[in-house]
């Protein structure tokens, strides 16, 4: 009975174990209680039992760190051949100048346990796109430097890269994942390249050093939360062709002066300006048909809203009310 436990324990994971764990000790009871009762030995059976089975489910567990060690050295054992090694030029890591090249986009995680302190990263040209979270909370990095290969930048690639202060997002990328670079704190500035069609959810969220942002001509939607809580952001340059301003998309710009909508914007999000203090000027153009509840609530320098050729005020709930037409 116990060399059957043994065995399917240690075929378990380190999850799984804790079930299976639990599971054959209740099994081990009850059967130690048939076979002992009436015996004076039968607790300390339990006990002794107990005990075993516990460090035996311990034993089989594997920690993160150890997978990921063994991941590496299975990557990275060297290969005796007259022919190339394919996962020579896997990485290369400058301890001087703090680099990694990244060069392999399937094994970006090793890569990155490995050199945590470098604060310059160089993804090669053999990558097409950046993996979803692939640089996220690597407090340390500066600068990223992407090849014209990339297409897209997955969800939450650099989320919370707290030092981060360049990227340069090559002209061929046409998607851009939401929370991409949110709360990067001191991203100053980023160009966004023609192609991208929308900016996603909480995209820029927090990155409280950004002050200023071009959308360019092919955006046509901006999503919630996009730029919200960038407190340094003053200047905003919006596309032709957009559409739609999400919910909360500028919560808390509390730089932001003036906002001019282009014509063909149909609808402005709830909140979407909300937080806005020193915003003084704002321009809606008549093809808006919604603007969402609170959209400019704690405006605290905002009187008027020009909306086509009505004049608009603000309640105190940041809501647009009817103050005259104009001719």
């Amino acid at each position: 009975m116990i060399i059957v436990a043994v065995t399917l324990l240690h075929s378990c994971d380190c999850v799984k174990n804790c079930f299976a764990f639990a599971s054959y000790f209740l099994f081990l009871c009850f059967w130690c209680t048939f076979v002992l009762r009436g015996s004076p030995m039968k607790k300390y059976v339990i006990f002794a039992l107990a005990a075993m089975m516990a460090l035996l489910a311990l034993s089989a567990c594997e920690s993160k760190e150890d997978k990921i060690k063994n991941k590496y050295k299975e990557n990275h054992t060297p290969v005796v051949s007259d022919q190339p090694n394919p996962q020579a030029d896997l990485e290369v890591y400058d301890p001087e100048a703090e680099t990694l090249h990244i060069d392999l986009a399937g094994d970006v995680e090793t890569q990155l346990e490995y050199n945590k302190n470098a604060k310059v990263i160089i993804v090669g040209d053999n990558m097409d796109y950046v993996p979803a979270f692939a640089f996220s909370h690597l407090y340390d990095i500066e600068k990223v430097e992407l090849p014209e290969t990339i297409t897209a930048i997955g969800d939450s690639a650099f989320l919370n890269c707290k030092s981060l202060k360049e990227v340069v997002i090559p002209s061929g990328v046409q998607r851009i994942g939401m929370r991409a670079f949110k709360d990067c704190q001191m991203l100053e500035s980023v160009y966004l390249p023609e192609g991208i069609t929308s900016i996603g959810l909480a995209t820029f969220s927090g990155c409280s050093s950004l002050n200023e942002v071009v959308i360019p001509s092919t955006v046509t939607a901006i999503e919630d939360n996009a730029f919200s809580d960038c407190t340094l952001l003053s200047a905003l340059t919006f596309s032709d062709s957009l559409k739609t301003v999400g919910d909360y998309s500028f919560l808390n710009c509390s730089s932001v002066t003036s906002v001019i909508l282009p014509d063909g914007v149909t609808e402005i999000g709830s909140g979407a300006f909300s937080g806005c203090k020193l915003l003084s000027k704002v321009t809606i153009p008549q093809s808006v048909v919604s603007v969402g509840k609170n959209a400019f609530y704690d405006c605290e320098s905002l009187e008027k809203v020009m909306w086509g050729n009505e004049v608009y005020t603000i309640d105190e709930f940041g809501n647009l009310v009817l103050f005259a037409q104009t001719e």
